[in-house]
């Protein structure tokens, strides 16, 4: 994160710029998504999810300030959308990219991997290499400098985190304001074919079992749910407009 903000400082001089860095990779993000599921299903899907990312109540209150979860979900996307296109050793590059800009990435990684080892087994060596490749050689440089200190405050220090914010409110906080979204899935369940949503389901659920078993999260985290969700809801939303007679009623019921 530090070293992109520094670069776009170069470029352009004014650091009230590096305000809008969560915005620009949100769209960014918003793009891709479109590109994943247009293809996967078609564009009035791809169109549903991008704008159910865009005005997700997590996306639109995190925004304003830049932690880095933006670029993370923008790389995360970004490496789905090579790994659908079957190049796996950019989209495990790719995915190297959100690891070393917030750690708890690895999630959703580890989903995405899971995914291609189901798929293509036996392209998953190439995934791992792009994976390794920038993750791997960034850490070795980083501890030839830092030795042990740069593993105590960037690994074990996570490791050992105690509860801080109740998980019970995060969760209720998120299923109140992005109650569309959260319907929208569980619906997908029973309308969705399995062998189409696989894609999205398995990093949706790693990284949900990683919010429910960390000891510490924070509701910023969601920010790496919230794509994956946000595509199985638009490819939800599509199918139940396409096959009801009605399909604006739904879709203001369902808003």
């Amino acid at each position: 994160q530090i070293t992109i903000y520094a670069f776009l400082l170069t470029i352009f001089k004014n650091p009230l710029f590096l305000k809008i860095v969560p915005i620009i990779a949100s769209i960014i993000s918003s793009f891709f998504l479109f590109k994943i599921v247009e293809k996967e299903f078609n564009k009035r899907a791809g169109l549903a999810s991008a704008i159910l990312y865009l005005f997700s109540f997590v996306i639109l209150t995190t925004t304003d300030h830049s932690t880095g979860v933006h670029l993370t979900a923008m790389f995360l996307i970004i490496s789905l959308y090579f790994t659908q296109n079957k190049k796996f050793f950019i989209a495990g590059c790719l995915a190297s990219l959100s690891l070393l800009t917030r750690l708890y990435a690895g999630v959703a990684v580890l989903g995405i991997l899971i995914y291609v080892f189901i798929k293509n087994k036996k392209d998953t060596i190439k995934y791992i290499l792009g994976l390794i490749a920038i993750f791997l050689g960034t850490n070795l440089i980083l501890f030839l400098f830092f030795k042990t200190n740069y593993f105590d405050s960037v690994i074990f220090y996570n490791l050992l985190k105690s509860t801080g914010i109740s998980k019970g409110k995060i969760f209720s906080f998120f299923i109140l304001h992005d109650s569309p979204i959260i319907l929208l899935t569980i619906i997908s369940i029973f309308i969705i074919k399995e062998k189409n949503k696989l894609m999205l389901w398995i990093p949706a659920i790693t990284t949900l079992l990683f919010y429910i078993f960390y000891a510490d999260i924070y509701y910023l985290y969601l920010g790496i749910l919230i794509p994956f969700l946000s595509a199985i809801s638009g490819i939800t939303l599509e199918k139940i407009s396409r096959d009801s007679e009605k399909p604006l009623k739904i879709l203001i019921i369902i808003l």
